[in-house]
């Protein structure tokens, strides 16, 4: 077995352990942290893959904020006790046929159907050399997009903060 294939198998483990982890946990903190090393470890595929742009914005835009945003969350809406029951009084049987059922309805749809992946000439898609290439584009054709976002973001932050602070109601 070949090192790239031991970090790949190392990373694959990780990535399913830390999303079991996830499912199972009770402490919601940790939880959390489950979610983030999964992504991380997604990352290190990706890195794998020689996908660097990928990695990189797995680890800046979900690992990063996204996980910062949840956590943020979490500490907001946190009530005293954070042992949470994922599954409630049902237990386990619900939510395993659920998946089961969904994983069977997939498979049969994906062995009934043929991919054909479509040329990037066909499919619309430039011809994108570089991440250097990639940014310029990103940055300054489409520099108006990423800025409105960031002030919706901004603003829907704001917002939660103003809610769970109870300053969204009126107290009397």
């Amino acid at each position: 077995m070949s090192p790239d294939q031991l970090a790949f198998f190392i990373l694959s483990f990780m990535v399913i352990a830390s999303g079991l982890m996830f499912l199972v946990s009770k402490n919601i903190i940790h939880a959390v942290l489950y979610f983030l090393l999964a992504l991380l470890a997604t990352a290190g595929i990706f890195l794998q893959l020689k996908a660097p742009f990928l990695a990189a914005t797995q680890i800046l835009v979900y690992a990063g904020a996204i996980t910062v945003l949840i956590l943020f969350v979490v500490m907001l809406t946190i009530s005293k006790d954070p042992e949470v029951k994922v599954f409630g009084q049902t237990g386990i049987v619900g939510p395993a046929i659920a998946a089961v059922s969904f994983f069977a309805i997939m498979a049969a749809v994906v062995s009934r159907s043929t991919f054909t992946p479509l040329p990037a000439e066909t499919a619309g898609i430039d011809q994108v050399q570089t991440v250097a290439q990639l940014g310029m584009e990103l940055y300054v054709e489409y520099l108006l997009p990423f800025e409105i976002a960031a002030f919706l973001l901004l603003i829907a932050l704001v917002a939660a903060v103003y809610i769970a602070l109870g300053r969204g109601h009126d107290a009397t």
